[in-house]
């Protein structure tokens, strides 16, 4: 481990906030000066301000802007007129058929570049359901997915009452941006000495908005400031006196009653979060928006594309993101939005995707958000239903005792966790978010090691996450996707045949009809089958057979032997197992609603969470050398060395298929009808096959267990 530099700063409650000096701190008054958005009337007067009554009624036609009265709303009527009557349809014909009738392939290709992560918050510790609503004992927590930080929020939010757990968590984030939009966060939401309102726009806006007021930005730099004093700038000190190399970490801590925090980053991270952290200069609003309409044009979902799977409320208020990049509801005054957001904005440069839709961070429960009239209004609910969010995590982290540590290292960097974070035992959740994607072997090798015994808590688990089990088109699945081509244009003999009809063979074939039964094509899809033949397929994860073929009885997917002590968990005791399904069988019957809210979302690819646990241990030697060959061959590389051991043993077609997967029934595999686990859920559909061809796993041969007392 590299030698590091030790800052420390120590932040207190509320009776204490007068340590910092007026010039720094925000007054009370000042905070009040801060207009906390609330609904409000979207008309304004004849002087031009905004009405500020409490809005009664929305606009009928399309339930995005609400008014106080009928005398606002026809005030109102000749500038919201353009939005409300705007030929949406002609936009969405401008195109072919040919431009949006593709594949899978394609059906992803606008969310691959895409800045925010297409998964949304889950609760890692669904406490209720494993160690108990009244658990009162420790649990060390790493996420090492994209903006981990939003899991650890959403976990802390949904704890029990009665649970009063002492949380352990490491946030390991991928990149510099990453890690400085988190460090903000966590500064907001750790000062409580401020109002936790004004800490939660801040962080909203400071995560997602183009640009904030003023007033708000202002507010981030004073808690930041407060929170490291001249800690950045000593940073840059001790750098040039010491000629400190940028790979050099330094750690910066600072504590509360509850809470401690470490930040422990390399000298060029410490600088990349002091750039964004100081107001944007030498660019203007114009030049600003320009680059976000470049970005657009360059990573977003093409309009007619988006125009034909969305309902008319819901592209416009799309529109309204991708012209602005504000996130405040639909008819909310963006008067006073005039600073630029430096966590985004920096010289010339704008982050590549940040253009597209954030709602995906965040589970699709915020549609049903009540925040007043106007219902169809998307983003208003996102924004009203994040901000109660981060409000309830603040009131409740400061009743929980938790030990936090942020990092930003490589994944392959990971083994040296364990002394370096300081912990005394495993970790009794790791959430890797896609690095199952990018790297399945390096995924499993790295944190084998860093996952707790089942003997000592059987609720330990590695998340996983992976987006290509149902859009893989192997070979093995190419009748089923065949058939799928034809029943674009004839009936299904299912309700989807009402939700989205055949579309019309030939040049007959209108755009809308076309993308929205395409997709309703794969909601319908026999997800378990393309996913047990994805995942049983031992030409992408038969990681034994990679340095020792011939020592391999039976060349078969780690996923159905399980892998250096790990092991896939049967029936899900953490996540749903598919977070985004919406049918579960050819009877199953989905609103409307619903139906279109699915088509709607940022991110239409299936989800499948894969469990872990571990139920053996790998001598010190052994591990070593997976580690090593892990870490030599890039996903590309350890796939076409599968391939070539496959070759002459079984093709695509047998890997994986002993059994046909049947399709689940409603509510089965998703858990119940609220959203929640089931403890039933697994081997409903895709089971894991063991090696002996029947259900369940061959039991490992155990080594030594990891230290810790057994639970």
């Amino acid at each position: 481990m590299a030698p590091f530099s030790r800052l420390s700063s120590s932040r207190v409650s509320s009776s204490s906030s007068s340590r910092t000096s007026d010039s720094d701190s925000m007054t009370l008054d000042a905070l009040n000066a801060l207009l906390i958005t609330q609904p409000m009337c979207s008309a304004r007067d004849a002087s031009g301000s905004p009405c500020p009554n409490v809005p009664l009624m929305a606009c009928p036609r399309c339930l995005l802007v609400a008014y106080c009265d009928d005398a606002c709303r026809e005030r109102h009527w000749a500038c919201h007129r353009g939005d409300c009557t705007r030929d949406l349809a002609a936009k969405c014909n401008q195109a072919s058929v040919a431009d949006v009738d593709d594949e899978d392939d394609d059906l992803i290709s606008a969310e691959a570049t895409s800045f925010w992560c297409k998964y949304a918050a889950t609760d890692v510790l669904n406490l209720d359901k494993n160690e108990g609503r009244c658990f009162d004992g420790q649990l060390h927590l790493l996420f090492t997915g994209e903006s981990g930080l939003r899991h650890f929020i959403y976990s802390v939010a949904k704890l029990p009452e009665t649970a009063s757990p002492k949380l352990s968590v490491a946030i390991n984030e991928a990149s510099n941006l990453h890690v400085a939009r988190t460090f903000f966060a966590l500064s907001l939401l750790t000062a409580r000495d401020r109002d936790p309102v004004v800490n939660a726009e801040a962080c909203i806006h400071m995560w997602y908005s183009a640009r904030m007021p003023r007033a708000l930005r202002d507010h981030i730099q004073s808690v930041v400031r407060e929170n490291i004093g001249g800690g950045l700038d000593d940073v840059a000190s001790i750098s040039a006196a010491q000629g400190a190399l940028p790979t050099q970490l330094c750690r910066l801590t600072w504590s509360l009653t509850n809470l401690a925090v470490t930040v422990e980053l390399r000298q060029s991270q410490w600088a990349a979060i002091r750039d964004h952290s100081a107001p944007c200069k030498g660019l203007g609003l114009t030049e600003a928006l320009v680059l976000r309409y470049i970005d657009t044009r360059r990573c977003s979902e093409s309009q007619c594309r988006f125009l034909a799977r969305m309902t008319r409320a819901r592209a416009l208020g799309l529109m309204k993101w991708r012209d602005d990049g504000l996130l405040l509801p639909y008819g909310h005054p963006r008067d006073g939005f005039d600073a630029l957001n430096p966590v985004f904005y920096q010289g010339t440069e704008y982050p590549i995707g940040a253009s597209g839709e954030p709602l995906s961070e965040w589970p699709m429960e915020l549609l049903d958000y009540h925040v007043g009239p106007a219902a169809n209004d998307v983003y208003g609910k996102m924004f009203y239903y994040l901000r109660d969010l981060l409000v309830d995590f603040q009131h409740r982290l400061a009743k929980t005792s938790v030990a936090l540590r942020l990092s930003c290292v490589a994944t392959a960097e990971l083994t040296d966790w364990a002394p370096a974070l300081q912990f005394d035992r495993p970790f009794d959740r790791i959430e890797v978010g896609y690095h199952w994607d990018v790297h399945p072997f390096l995924t499993l090798v790295a944190f084998s090691s860093l996952l707790r015994h089942e003997d000592e808590n059987p609720f330990a688990t590695l998340l996983t996450i992976t987006r290509d089990s149902v859009t893989h088109g192997m070979p093995c699945v190419g009748a089923a996707l065949e058939s799928e081509r034809q029943h674009l244009y004839r009936l299904y003999n299912s309700v989807l045949d009402e939700l989205a009809p055949p579309a019309a063979a030939g040049d007959k074939a209108d755009v809308r009809d076309v993308v929205r039964r395409r997709l309703g094509l794969l909601i319908w899809r026999n997800w378990d089958k393309f996913a047990s033949r994805y995942l049983f397929s031992p030409g992408h994860f038969a990681f034994e057979s990679l340095i020792d073929p011939r020592s391999v009885d039976e060349h078969r997917s780690v996923v159905q032997t399980g892998f250096l002590g790990l092991a896939v968990r049967d029936k899900h005791l953490v996540t749903r197992r598919w977070p985004n399904r919406l049918v579960h069988s050819k009877k199953d019957k989905p609103s409307a609603r619903d139906f279109n809210r699915w088509l709607g979302w940022p991110s239409t690819v299936p989800l499948r969470w894969l469990e872990w646990k571990r139920c053996g241990d790998v001598v010190a030697e052994d591990w070593d050398a997976w580690m090593r060959v892990a870490t030599s061959m890039s996903r590309i590389m350890f796939e076409q060395a599968l391939g070539s051991i496959m070759a002459g043993i079984s093709s695509d077609d047998e890997a994986g298929t002993e059994a046909e997967a049947p399709q689940e029934t409603a509510g089965q595999p998703g858990g119940s009808e609220s959203g929640e686990p089931r403890a039933d859920e697994a081997g409903q559909g895709d089971e894991v096959v063991g090696p002996d061809g029947g259900k369940g796993k061959k039991k490992q041969k155990r080594g030594k267990k990891s230290k810790g007392k057994k639970k």
